[in-house]
């Protein structure tokens, strides 16, 4: 498997070459709707890269490894973002972190049980209670509360 650090900077080169080399001057606008559509594509990837790379790394050892006081700080150092924008992708990587058990590399027993108490929390603060408020018609609970 190629290093994903290195892969990341490939692209960033691709990337200084081609603003570099004025090649969007010259395009017609059917060309720049399809640059568009591909950036905001690379865009996506890019994001998802960042999230994934937070969900999956230690929120402690990960920033004070870096001089950092939390996962927050280490973004704004590093992605050069705002609070608010980091806050946005620590909220993001929290949604997709899944435990990992140790000894045999699956997700962990008590994820599922964390999980269901995060949707009961959530639910709660939408005012879903088992007692039917936004249940369906049939009686049960929603699948995500809204």
């Amino acid at each position: 498997m190629t290093n994903p650090a290195a892969v990341l900077d490939r692209v960033v080169n691709d990337l200084d070459q081609m603003l570099g080399a004025d090649a969007l001057m010259s395009l017609t606008d059917a060309e720049r709707g399809v640059v568009l559509s591909v950036a905001g594509e690379v865009m996506r990837r890019v994001e998802a890269t960042i999230i994934e790379t937070v969900a999956t790394g230690d929120p402690v050892d990960l920033p004070n490894g870096a001089g950092c006081r939390n996962v927050n700080e280490l973004l704004q150092r590093t992605l050069r973002v705002d609070s608010r924008g980091a806050a946005r992708i620590v909220k993001a990587g929290k949604v997709v972190h899944r435990d990992v058990d140790l000894t045999s590399g699956g997700v962990a027993a008590g994820a599922v049980a964390r999980s269901s108490t995060g949707d009961a929390r959530r639910c709660r603060r939408n005012r879903w209670t088992a007692g039917g408020h936004g249940a369906d018609r049939v009686g049960r609970r929603p699948d995500r509360c809204r």
